[in-house]
C-alpha cells in the first residue's frame, strides 16, 4: 500500500559532512557541516514549507595561521557559523526564504566581534 496522504513528504532531514586537508597546504584545513531541516512544519497549506538549522565550523590551516602571526596579524583559529532559515511556499510558483546567520570569530579571527547577517531569498517558478 502506498502513502496517499498529500502531506507524505513531511519529515526531518539530517545531514553531516566533514572535510580535511593538511594545514600546511591549505588556508582552511578542516570543515564540519551539520544541519537539520523539517519539511512541513504543519499540515495543509504549510506542508511544503521547511525550517532549517545549520552549523559550520571552518578551521584555519597551520601555515595560514603562522603566516598571519608573522605579519603581525591576530591569532586565527576557527570560524563558527549558525544559520536558521524558513522557506515559505507562498504559492505554487513563489517561494520566500528569510535567513539569519550568526558568525562567531569571522574568518577564524579571535580579535573580531561576532557578526549577525540577515538575508532573504526569493524563487519564482515559471
Amino acid at each position: 500500500m502506498g502513502n496517499v496522504d498529500a502531506d507524505r513528504n513531511r519529515g526531518l532531514d539530517l545531514t553531516y559532512s566533514e572535510d580535511y586537508a593538511p594545514g600546511d597546504d591549505t588556508q582552511y584545513s578542516h570543515q564540519i557541516w551539520a544541519g537539520a531541516r523539517w519539511i512541513g512544519p504543519t499540515r495543509g497549506r504549510w506542508s511544503k514549507d521547511s525550517i532549517g538549522l545549520g552549523y559550520v565550523r571552518t578551521a584555519v590551516g597551520s601555515h595560514a595561521r603562522e603566516a598571519n602571526l608573522a605579519d603581525g596579524g591576530p591569532k586565527l583559529t576557527a570560524e563558527h557559523l549558525i544559520e536558521l532559515n524558513y522557506a515559505a511556499n507562498i504559492t505554487p510558483w513563489l517561494l520566500l526564504q528569510p535567513v539569519g546567520q550568526w558568525f562567531v570569530k569571522p574568518a577564524g579571527n579571535t580579535a573580531r566581534q561576532a557578526v549577525f547577517v540577515v538575508g532573504f531569498r526569493t524563487k519564482v517558478t515559471f
